[in-house]
């Protein structure tokens, strides 16, 4: 091991497995999707779209918070399921480099800003929190190549943990309906750009 090397963090030191605001949202999805369910809210365009997902006509009648509430629907148990588990897996890293508060503004501002992707690229309907899950993923991403040097990752298997969860995404996004691979493209850009002006909590702990 090189010098450089020896005085890199651990990044995984310390990191909870249970990530309270990626729980928390995880169970708000749940919640909502069953609810959908219950309700009847997924067996028709029509139905879902009273439930607030995303519509390049709606929206732009002056419908706009649908861009906020598309994001915590879900077209089916598969695609709640992997976007849990996406969600679980780079929420627990983004709280951990950038904190509670930073990781719930990245999911939020990613989600949108996938939302939006969605509605200038796609009629509609759409829904899923994939955007705002892809943004998390653009956070890391950018966090693991600006910090190279002052961290590293014990275990290599999450990176391609995170590529297969991408791959799956974006290949589902093809066979389901309501989903659409703009909302990914937007999130994680969303995500990436966010995640590169935030100051990570790490740094400021390192600093101290």
């Amino acid at each position: 091991m090189s010098a450089a090397e020896s005085t890199r963090i651990d990044f995984e030191r310390g990191m909870s497995s249970t990530p309270v605001v990626t729980i928390a949202l995880i169970v708000t999805n749940a919640i909502i999707f069953f609810v959908t369910v219950i309700r009847g809210m997924l067996n028709s365009e029509a139905a879902i779209l009273s439930a607030g997902a995303l519509s390049h006509d709606l929206v732009f009648r002056g419908e706009i918070w649908r861009l906020f509430s598309a994001m915590f629907l879900h077209g089916s148990m598969e695609h709640l399921f992997g976007n849990a588990v996406g969600l679980f897996i780079l929420g627990m890293a983004a709280e951990h480099a950038y904190g509670k508060l930073k990781t719930a503004g990245m999911f939020i501002i990613a989600g949108l800003l996938g939302s939006s992707f969605s509605v200038l690229l796609n009629p509609g309907p759409s829904v899923g929190a994939s955007g705002a899950i892809f943004g998390l993923l653009g956070a890391m991403i950018v966090f693991f190549y600006k910090y190279r040097d002052w961290f590293h990752l014990r275990d290599m298997r999450i990176g391609n943990v995170l590529l297969m969860w991408a791959g799956y995404a974006i290949v589902t996004a093809y066979f389901m309906p309501f989903i659409d691979n703009a909302a990914h493209v937007g999130g994680l850009i969303g995500g990436a750009f966010t995640g590169y002006w935030l100051t990570p909590r790490m740094l400021v702990s390192r600093a101290g």
